[in-house]
């Protein structure tokens, strides 16, 4: 039988290894190896995505390999089939001394496929367990971070705790009070309050009885009564300086009221300076926070009070300044009312008798104003005398402040005993408890469960190093010596022939598929030794450290 001119390969070796690569070209594979053949992608290997769970998932991935790639084998040995069936080739009658085009390539393929599966199935072997080595190493450095970190925690924790017992011993043994004594008994306190005061009231109640004006009538009172204190021999000073005083009501209630208030605020100014300045935060650490607060109302205090008093004496020294302009004024006032009356009293006299009781009126009116000028007139002289001393007198009201501020000061006592708290330290080192004893925890369960995962990595290179990866190696020889004669029968089967009655196809199928040894030798990784001391070591550590934080919990809930 004689092969029609569509196929070159029936002619020579030439024409068919044409033939075979223009299939290949029809099929989609457009690479090759050395020997002509498909390549064998890694991609085609199932999900091994790097990750191990165990033997029987890298066994799974490599036999997906084998298989998808065995698959393609068979697609090709089909398409050869139905190719070579359409044509009707091989003849009955044609005999050949070697394999056939696709029965080469299909020994090809199988024979490379046959050489890289046991090369692949070692290697991912080999990979895990070197992926397993470094899942050992990283697990026993991150155990190792984790105790070291426990051990700073837990020391961290215990000089905390010590120096909470210190704290707490020295509160035990030493309780002072926080108190101040007054300097001044409150006999003495008193005395020195009226006899500044009354000082202070005779050396200021002038001004304001020279600003403060008196009526007509409790003029004439007074006059009367000045006149009747002046007949009382030795005495007669004090009741004049009495009299005066009760008759200028007004004069009198507002120095006094200006100048017990001048000593209040000067005695609080003091009070508030001996808080700020006998009791210190650090001196009472028990009661520093009762201190600062105390300490900032008397600063609260300490200001407004200095500011009234600058007030005070700043109008003090400006009305005695301004005491002479006052009475100019009134003096003024007098004199033209002076001059009023006296030309009323020239008019009425110009009349004649029948205006007598005007006369008598207007006489009577000339006297009081005469009298009024005479009195301003000597008001006018005192304020000046007042004016002329302002310096002394304002000297003399920085004195009394000075010493109702040393009154408030010497004569202040407190006692805050009972204010005492914990001490200021103790709430940072109780925190810093907490935390540390958080960390404790949470690093001597990092170190656990990187012993756990340490044991595991171990577990499973002992594993894969027992595991025989080649126990099927007989099962894919067989598929692979099956591959040609599949092909063979696919092609009488189309052509509807027997493939015994091919003389092609009693050609004996030679596939060079070597002997492997089904025994794998796996290389454990180099420092799986000195990683599993490690390990052991580090377990001891880790539970040493957990016994640490159990006391310490059990000390803390104590």
């Amino acid at each position: 039988m004689t092969a029609p001119a569509a196929y070159p390969f029936r002619s020579d070796a030439a024409n068919d290894s044409a033939f075979i690569n223009a299939d290949r070209s029809a099929y989609g594979s457009d690479q090759s190896d050395d020997a002509g053949h498909a390549p064998l992608s890694d991609e085609s290997d199932g999900a091994d995505n790097g990750d191990y769970t165990g033997v029987h998932k890298i066994l799974t991935n490599v036999d997906y390999w084998f298989n998808v790639e065995l698959n393609q084998i068979d697609k090709e040995a089909n398409r050869y089939a139905n190719e070579w069936a359409l044509q009707n080739i091989p003849g009955l009658t044609e005999r050949r001394d070697e394999l056939l085009p696709p029965e080469k390539d299909l020994a090809s393929r199988c024979e490379s496929l046959w050489k890289q599966w046991p090369h692949r199935m070692k290697v991912k072997v080999q990979e895990a367990i070197d992926r397993g080595g470094d899942e050992l190493a990283k697990a026993v450095s991150e155990g190792r971070a984790a105790v070291t970190e426990a051990k700073v925690a837990g020391d961290e924790l215990q000089d905390a705790e010590k120096k909470i017992e210190e704290i707490r011993r020295a509160t035990e043994r030493e309780t002072p009070k926080v108190q101040y004594m007054a300097f001044m008994r409150k006999p003495l306190w008193v005395f020195l309050t009226v006899v500044l005061v009354c000082v202070e009231f005779v050396a200021n109640q002038p001004v304001f009885r020279i600003i403060w004006p008196m009526s007509r009538m409790v003029q004439r009172s007074a006059d009367e009564a000045m006149e009747g204190a002046a007949t009382n021999g030795v005495w007669a000073g004090l009741s004049l300086t009495g009299t005066e005083i009760m008759m200028h009501v007004e004069a009198t209630v507002l120095a006094l009221a200006v100048v017990i208030m001048l000593f209040v605020l000067a005695k609080e100014l003091g009070v508030a300076l001996r808080a700020l300045t006998a009791l210190r935060p650090e001196d009472h650490p028990f009661s520093a926070s009762s201190i600062r607060t105390l300490h900032r109302q008397k600063w609260l205090v300490s200001i407004v009070t200095g500011l009234s008093v600058l007030f005070i004496v700043g109008f003090l020294f400006m009305a005695r300044s301004k005491a002479t302009n006052v009475v100019e004024s009134r003096l003024v006032g007098a004199r033209a009312l002076t001059k009023a009356v006296e030309a009323g009293l020239d008019s009425v006299q110009v009349a004649g008798p029948s205006r007598a009781d005007e006369i008598l009126i207007y006489a009577g009116r000339l006297t009081e104003a005469r009298e009024d000028v005479e009195r301003k007139s000597e008001l006018l002289a005192f304020a000046r005398t007042v004016q002329d001393n302002n310096l002394g007198i304002l000297i003399l009201n920085f004195a009394f402040v000075g010493a109702a501020l040393i009154v408030g000061f010497l004569g202040d006592a407190r006692d805050m005993t009972e204010t005492r708290g914990e001490h200021p330290d103790l709430p940072h080192l109780k925190t810093k408890c907490l935390s540390c004893r958080e960390r404790l925890r949470r690093f001597t369960d990092q170190a656990r469960d990187a012993v756990r995962q340490g044991d595991g990595a171990i577990s499973r290179v002992n594993s894969l190093l027992r595991s025989k990866p080649l126990a099927t190696l007989e099962a894919k020889r067989s598929r692979l010596l099956a591959m040609i004669p599949r092909w063979r029968g696919e092609n009488a089967r189309l052509r509807g022939l027997d493939p015994s009655h091919i003389l092609a196809f009693q050609q004996p199928i030679a596939l060079e598929l070597g002997d492997i040894e089904e025994s794998v030798i796996l290389t454990p990784p180099e420092t799986l030794g000195v990683s599993r001391q490690e390990l052991d070591r580090l377990r001891s550590e880790a539970n040493r450290v957990e016994r640490i934080a159990d006391g310490l919990d059990l000390k803390a809930a104590a």
